[in-house]
Parts: C-alpha cells; sequence; structure tokens
C-alpha cells in the first residue's frame, strides 16, 4: 500500500496517490491534495492562529467509507510524510475524511463528499483542512491570500450544481450614485478553492430574485432564476429599477430566457422554492414593481415546469396578498398515504406594507393540474406566527416541520433594524399549532436580513444579519445553531475545537448568500457591512465556510 508524501512540515500542500495493491477487488486510483494551512486572515495582521488548522496538530486520521466497504481508518504522525492508506475499491458513495487531531481533540477535518469510483479512471481530490465548529476565509491552494469573488456583491443567489460547484447570480453594489445591479456571473469551485467569471452570464442584471437548482432531465442539473429587480436598460445598467419578468434557465454554460405567458404578474420580493414532490419550482406573492409607493402586492402563484420548460399560472390564488415571505418546501406526507410535497410560505409583508404574522401554503393537485390552497395551513392554530415576522430565516426541519428565526416586527424604509427579534418558532402542523416563542430558544442577537441554511444533520445555521445598536444600523457577525425539535429546541453558538473560540463570521455581513456544499460544509459570499454612521455600507466581496464538528 502506499504513503502519503509530503514536502516538508508546515508546507501547505500534502500530495498523495491511493493506489492499488494486491486485493481481490477491482480498486482505483485517487490523487489527494490536502492544503493544511489557512490563508493569511484579515484579522490579527495576518496571522490568524485560531483559524490556522495545523497548530498545535500532532496527528494525522484517514476514515474511507462506502457502499459496501467496511470504514477504515488509518492514523499517522502530522508533517512526517507518512501516511499507510487503505485500498479503494471501486464502487458508489465512496468518502474520504481526512482529520487533523491535536492530542486526541479534533482540531480541523477536511471532507471529500460523497463520490463514486466506477470505470477505473484516477479521482482528484482536493481537501482542505478547516477548524471545525468556526468559519475560515476561502482559499486556493497556495493558501498564501484568501479567495474572493471576482465581483463584490450583495442580495445575490448561490445555487449548487451537479457537480459540487456554485453558480452565483445577480445582486448589486453600493456606491455613492446608489445601487449597480449586475448581470455578470461566477464560479465557486470547491476543488480549487477559487471563484471564476463564467463564461456566460444572464441577459437581465437583477438582484433580490430566486435561483433554484431544477432537474432537467438528461441534461442534468439545470438552475433557473426569476424575480428580483434591476435597471430598465440591462444592457447599460441605467434607467429607472423596476421588476425583472422574464426567468432566465442555466444549463451548460448556456442561459435561456423564458418568458411567462401574459397571465403572469411582474414580480420582484417573491417567495419561491422547488416542491420536493414535483420538482417545480413555485414562485408565489411578491411586489408588481420595486418596493416604492404605488407597489401592489401580489396574490398570484405561478409554477415553472423544468421538463417542459415553461412557465404555468394557478387560478386559485392565495388566501391574501404577501411579500417577502419565506418559502419553505415540505415532504408534507400525511401518517398513510404518499407525500404531497407542496410549499409553506412563513411571514412577510401584507397588501398594506406591514409585517405579516401569516402562514399559508400550496400543493400541486393532480386532477385540477394546478397549485390550490395547502387547507394543512388553513387551520386557525397554523395559519399565523404568534408575532409578524419580516427578513426572517427559515428552512424545513428533519421531522419536515419549518423553522423560522429572526427578522424584523416592523416594516419601515427609512429604520429598518429598529425592531429586530431574536426569536425562533418551530411549525409543527402534526401537532396543529405553531410551537410558541419563549425565552429558552433563542438568537444570541436579535438581527434581521441574516443568512440561514440547513447543515446535514438538521441543525439550522443562522449567520450574520444587522441590528441596530445604540441607535446605529450596525453588521453583526453573530451565528447560531439551532437544533429544532418543538419545545425542546436548542441554540448554542459555534465555540470551534475546544469550545474557547468564537466561531461566528470572520466579517460581520449581512444580505449575503450561503449555500451548503457536497461535503457539508457553509459557504457564504459576499454581503453588506455598515461602518460609520451615516457611511454608505461597503459591498463586499470575501467568503467564508462553515466546518462542521462532524
Amino acid at each position: 500500500m502506499p504513503s502519503l508524501r509530503s514536502t516538508g512540515l508546515g508546507l501547505p500542500l500534502l500530495t498523495c496517490a491511493l493506489l492499488a495493491a494486491s486485493c481481490s477487488a477491482p480498486v482505483v486510483a485517487i490523487d489527494v491534495t490536502i492544503v493544511t494551512k489557512a490563508c493569511a486572515g484579515a484579522t490579527n495582521n495576518g496571522a490568524d492562529l485560531g483559524h490556522d488548522p495545523s497548530v498545535g496538530v500532532d496527528t494525522l486520521r484517514l476514515t474511507l467509507s462506502g457502499d459496501g466497504l467496511s470504514t477504515q481508518t488509518v492514523t499517522a504522525p502530522f508533517g512526517d510524510g507518512t501516511l499507510t492508506v487503505p485500498n479503494v475499491p471501486l464502487g458508489t458513495n465512496r468518502r474520504v475524511v481526512v482529520e487533523a487531531l491535536k492530542n486526541t481533540l479534533v482540531r480541523a477535518r477536511a471532507d471529500s463528499g460523497l463520490f463514486d469510483a466506477l470505470d477505473g479512471s484516477t479521482v482528484q481530490l482536493s481537501l482542505f483542512l478547516r477548524v471545525i465548529d468556526s468559519f475560515t476565509f476561502t482559499t486556493g491552494v497556495d493558501t498564501t491570500t484568501c479567495s474572493k469573488m471576482v465581483y463584490p456583491r450583495a442580495g445575490h443567489a448561490m445555487t449548487l450544481l451537479g457537480d459540487g460547484r456554485v453558480l452565483i447570480t445577480g445582486g448589486y453594489t453600493i456606491q455613492n450614485d446608489g445601487l449597480h445591479y449586475l448581470n455578470q456571473a461566477e464560479v465557486y469551485d470547491p476543488k480549487t478553492g477559487l471563484f471564476s467569471a463564467q463564461v456566460a452570464s444572464p441577459s437581465f442584471r437583477r438582484g433580490g430574485h430566486a435561483a433554484l437548482a431544477v432537474q432537467l432531465g438528461a441534461a442534468g442539473t439545470g438552475v433557473i432564476i426569476a424575480g428580483g429587480e434591476g435597471p430598465s436598460d440591462p444592457v447599460s445598467g441605467s434607467g429607472n429599477t423596476v421588476a425583472i419578468k422574464p426567468l432566465e434557465l442555466f444549463n451548460t454554460n448556456v442561459w435561456q430566457q423564458i418568458t411567462p405567458p401574459g397571465t403572469s404578474p411582474t414580480r420582484t420580493h417573491q417567495s419561491a422554492a422547488v416542491d420536493l414532490r414535483k420538482g417545480f419550482v413555485v414562485i408565489a406573492g411578491g411586489l408588481s414593481g420595486p418596493d416604492v409607493p404605488g407597489a401592489v402586492a401580489l396574490d398570484g402563484v405561478s409554477w415553472f415546469d423544468p421538463q417542459q420548460t415553461i412557465v404555468k399560472d394557478s387560478s386559485q390564488p392565495l388566501a391574501a396578498p404577501l411579500a417577502d415571505a419565506v418559502a419553505v418546501a415540505r415532504a408534507n406526507k400525511p401518517v398513510s398515504g404518499s407525500a404531497r410535497g407542496g410549499v409553506v410560505l412563513v411571514g412577510g409583508r401584507d397588501a398594506n406594507g406591514a409585517a405579516s404574522a401569516q402562514v399559508s401554503g400550496v400543493v400541486f393537485n393532480d386532477a385540477q393540474n394546478q397549485y390550490i390552497p395547502d387547507a394543512t395551513w388553513e387551520a386557525p392554530a397554523l395559519n399565523h406566527l404568534p408575532s409578524p415576522r419580516v427578513r426572517h430565516v427559515g428552512a424545513r426541519t428533519k421531522s419536515d416541520s419549518v423553522v423560522i428565526a429572526g427578522g424584523a416586527s416592523t416594516v419601515s424604509s427609512t429604520d429598518p433594524y429598529a425592531n429586530t427579534v431574536s426569536l425562533i418558532t418551530v411549525l409543527e402542523p402534526d401537532a396543529l399549532q405553531p410551537y410558541i416563542e419563549d425565552t429558552t430558544a433563542r438568537l444570541s442577537q436579535a438581527r434581521a436580513d441574516s443568512c440561514g441554511v440547513a447543515l446535514n444533520d438538521g441543525t439550522f445555521l443562522v449567520a450574520g444579519g444587522a441590528t441596530k445598536l445604540s441607535g446605529v444600523n450596525t453588521t453583526v457577525s453573530a451565528t447560531d445553531l439551532i437544533s429544532p425539535d418543538g419545545r425542546d429546541t436548542t441554540v448554542r453558538l459555534p465555540r470551534g475545537p475546544n469550545s474557547a473560540m468564537d466561531g461566528g463570521l470572520q466579517m460581520p455581513r449581512h444580505r449575503a448568500a450561503c449555500v451548503r456544499l457536497l461535503d457539508g460544509s457553509v459557504l457564504i459570499t459576499g454581503g453588506l457591512q455598515y461602518g460609520a454612521a451615516g457611511a454608505i455600507p461597503a459591498t463586499l466581496d470575501s467568503a467564508e465556510i462553515f466546518m462542521p464538528a462532524q
């Protein structure tokens, strides 16, 4: 069996080849690059030892698992250049995890995520050791500098592609003369740790849009972007700000415009999610135009069918107009019978522009061939939150309930963070009532415009946001890990490997975008950051990755 060979202790790269030895089953060659250093961060004058994965590490531990395999683990002293590794038989769902240990404590880990080794071709893996239970700036394999997006942006969207890369679309920068919307797309590649400009970009500049992965049959995974707002002249970026009606579909580096039927409203501040049963993209509510006086709240429901690549409208509206609701797709499986799918819409703004406590849902009716209101959420105990919420975050839990966190209780265009909240609510439809908000499960800091994403173990990560402190709008780095379980929901701060670090964001940010990667870590990019009172918020180009403890 081969060895893991290092070019020297403290160097950023370790390279190894996992090769066939005598083995009864066919095996595969795997080339692995392990990055053992963090980039020079923006804190502590570039010597951010707290986020350096190799500090104090004495042992490397490699674990191999996969379908039909017994889990195999090997260890070696860190930095001595040798690590005997097991053979890797051909098969599906292989996974390589490398952990860096300080004594018996896991300080950092790297995870290949699941991969298939089926045809004997050499598999290339890049594994970035990152300090667990904390955020680390993204870096390339050279580790000398932190990798950043090609364009600073906020109000953008990120979508995980089928090959593990991340497509980043739209958003805006804030400059002295106002918002500048982007149409330039870029891609983050976890294998290199780098961002690169996408060859082709959408036709429309837009921010606040939805960007969701869809299955296109034999064509693989695509991305549909819908809604949002941008300049009336998308070429020059000039003109009045308007809502963007055409959808755009990304597939294999090509963008295709999809025009909704004439009955479909032009939307911004829409709600959107992919129905887990049908695979349709549900687009509901929103405003008829930019968020200025005269914009009308909408009650219509449309959906995008990725197999036919067309948009259709439902003849049955929502119970009431709404905008900025959080949309969460559920399996929606009853006690007996098959999953019904559908999407839940929580909070947002009502027809008068006020923060709303509404909860509603839509589900696809096969007989009617359209989305209709989901009667589950029309029950009096379930059709409202205990209090209004806007600019909050939400996700589906492992038990198929819905968790909602943070946000603001009021709406104000001139004072958006005056009434931010730390509230957490878990909606349990099977219990026919939402669990009440109490003081035992709260975010560590009240805030709105956070970034939220569910981890593989069902924990809900809420990162960053903005609030008002001492009368000043302030961007925060606070991060919370919510384990939703009804009345037993718990919240904790990420504290690093020894429970003594501040595991929050390296850089405060709000209106950022986040997405879970194939290895279970979370990428967060861009956003805005308040500086001195009255100053224009900075638009960020930096990116960070959260590495779960396991």
